[in-house]
């Protein structure tokens, strides 16, 4: 009974809801003791302000009963109803009425009892589904003001949800406010959740300011490579010759190899050929690069025959064997042929080896006689 109302309070209509209802008051008479009851009664109350809402007045009349039974005069002062029953009344006033249950939720968020930091929580998640400009101020509030930093997390990420300009604006003066890097982290998340070029341009900023901690700054690099927007990645390119810090560069590539155009790739594999690099770039460069599939076999080549180092030439021979390729194999076997290194000819015969590919037998066969 509780599945099959579970089911037609998904599909949302007014006869499903009324169904449920109907499944859900059998339950609670005939199975009282069912594993599902105290859930049964959270569904109950949703599915009463899902009808109050489409003009029930039968359920609009249960919902302010059950509202004011389980939230008294002051949603603050504890009465003796289950938190569980809070919630659901607070979930059913706001699908009813949102108007009124904004004060209500306004005041559980301004009770700071860490007692009450479950029904608290429950509260802003509710007030975030209620985009209005109240709401949003309520949420910038708490970002700001809350002492509890679970909370002001909680409302940086709701603000992450909110596509409002004023939204915007109060995340990027937050970054520069604050002292708390996961308070910042989850501002810079919120930031890239907007979207679009503000949203890019003040990622950007972030990237460049010195007086931001190295981290947050790191953080930007990756949330612009997850937006993935092709201005964004070009800016990501312009900048990795600016930077001495080998971790930035890293998430720089990192971001780059985010996107799966074809000249991104060819330019992580540029930085993979650049003698002046460090070598762990190179490698990182070339490593990410071999993820996409847009890196030429005769270039792989190339590097491989071009490169004195031998790090360079095992990651070349990794990436290699990664690949599926017919026309791998192929040249996977003749540069054994010819390497005179002991140990990176002992690395390719091993790739070589995990082929069942006859040309692979024949080449092992072929070492084996000689």
């Amino acid at each position: 009974l509780y599945w099959r109302a579970f089911a037609l309070y998904r599909l949302g209509d007014k006869k499903h809801l009324q169904d449920a209802r109907e499944a859900l008051e059998i339950q609670k008479d005939l199975y009282k003791k069912a594993a599902t009851q105290d859930d049964a009664e959270e569904l109950y109350m949703r599915i009463l302000g899902k009808l109050a809402a489409q003009g029930d007045p039968k359920a609009a009349q249960e919902v302010e009963v059950r509202v004011k039974t389980a939230l008294g005069d002051d949603p603050g002062v504890d009465v003796n109803v289950d938190l569980d029953e809070k919630i659901a009344a607070l979930h059913a006033l706001m699908n009813m009425r949102s108007e009124r249950a904004i004060p209500i939720l306004q005041k559980i968020l301004q009770d700071r009892d860490p007692e009450k930091s479950k029904l608290r929580e429950q509260a802003l998640f509710l007030l975030c589904q209620h985009s209005d400009e109240k709401s949003v101020d309520l949420l910038i509030d708490i970002a700001k003001n809350d002492p509890d930093l679970e909370m002001r997390k909680h409302a940086v990420f709701w603000l992450s949800q909110n596509s409002s300009d004023e939204s915007l604006d109060f995340l990027q003066d937050l970054i520069s406010e604050t002292e708390d890097p996961e308070v910042m982290e989850q501002a810079l998340f919120a930031i890239s959740q907007h979207g679009g070029r503000q949203s890019g341009n003040i990622l950007r900023k972030v990237v460049e300011a010195e007086d931001i901690p190295m981290e947050t700054r790191e953080h930007a690099i990756f949330w612009l490579g997850q937006n993935g927007g092709a201005e964004d990645i070009e800016y990501l390119k312009s900048i990795y010759n600016r930077f001495d810090d080998e971790e930035i560069k890293e998430k720089i590539l990192f971001a780059v190899s985010q996107s799966s155009i074809k000249k991104n790739a060819q330019w992580l594999i540029d930085i993979a050929f650049d003698d002046d690099e460090p070598i762990e770039m190179r490698k990182m460069a070339l490593f990410w690069a071999s993820q996409q599939s847009h890196i030429d076999l005769e270039r792989l080549v190339k590097l491989y025959d071009t490169i004195p180092e031998r790090e360079m030439r095992e990651q070349v021979i990794f990436v290699l064997s990664q690949r599926n390729e017919k026309n791998t194999l192929e040249a996977m076997i003749n540069l054994a042929r010819k390497e005179k290194d002991p140990k990176l000819r002992e690395q390719l015969v091993f790739w070589i080896g995990q082929s069942n590919d006859p040309r692979a037998e024949d080449f092992l066969l072929d070492i084996i006689n000689n």
